[in-house]
């Protein structure tokens, strides 16, 4: 990247860093608050879980600093379960789900391990988080991990109804600050930043990522939604993932 590109990495990066500490900060108050006296036990487990809930956003966010500033930073390669790296994921956002009703379903082989720096570990979270927000509410998020014996590949298959991409908007859906025409529509919050960490992540580890809208059409609130399918291709442990 150049120069221009950093301070747009940067620029993104601190304006979401800001609102994720102001809210840890917010939400630390109320627990404050809630812990004095008689103990409000509900208060406590809400702004506990909002908490701990916010630390994974910034976890991605500095992840992304890492990757382009500071990539000697990433750490060994470890050997990493998959489903325990969704699982984990999917228990830390409870919270969110159950304000949207919205049920994120794990399916599939538990065996599959991957070699990755831990900075894999923010994957999950950027899909879950951007699945949970555009889906409308009361629907399911599908999560199945599979493997490709031919390839010896283990895929992983995230799907959830989203906004739909308007006509060739497919190929900017990773880039910096690009928002969706209807996705926008939904004046749901977004710097267009998550699917751009993403897929940063996975060009820096070896993992083949698609992202698609397909299958029939629902207008919900005059906004047309499709399924929108995330895959990614990860090579099982048993084969070398990053070439040094």
């Amino acid at each position: 990247m150049n120069q221009p590109d950093y301070m747009m990495v940067l620029s993104a990066v601190m304006h979401q860093f800001r609102a994720s500490t102001k809210n840890i900060a917010y939400h630390a108050n109320e627990l404050s608050v809630a812990t004095r006296g008689e103990i409000d036990v509900a208060n406590v487990q809400y702004r506990t879980q909002q908490i701990i809930e916010a630390v994974p956003v910034i976890s991605s966010q500095l992840a992304l600093v890492d990757l382009y500033l500071a990539p000697q930073q990433l750490g060994q390669v470890d050997e990493i379960s998959l489903h325990n790296l969704f699982f984990k994921t999917i228990q830390h956002l409870r919270l969110k789900q159950k304000e949207k009703k919205v049920q994120i379903i794990l399916s599939g082989d538990g065996r599959f391990n991957i070699h990755a720096n831990n900075i894999v570990e923010n994957i999950p979270y950027i899909l879950f988080d951007n699945a949970i927000k555009y889906s409308p509410p009361s629907m399911n998020v599908d999560v199945l991990i599979y493997e490709d014996m031919v390839t010896d590949s283990i895929l992983v298959c995230v799907s959830s109804m989203g906004p739909k991409l308007g006509e060739g908007e497919s190929p900017s859906v990773t880039k910096l600050n690009f928002r969706g025409t209807y996705a926008r529509a939904t004046m749901l919050p977004g710097q267009g930043i998550g699917l751009f960490i993403l897929d940063s992540i996975c060009k820096n580890q070896g993992i083949q990522l698609s992202i698609s809208s397909e299958g029939g059409e629902s207008i919900i609130n005059e906004i047309p939604y499709r399924l929108f399918k995330v895959k990614m291709c990860f090579r099982s442990a048993s084969q070398s993932l990053i070439s040094r």
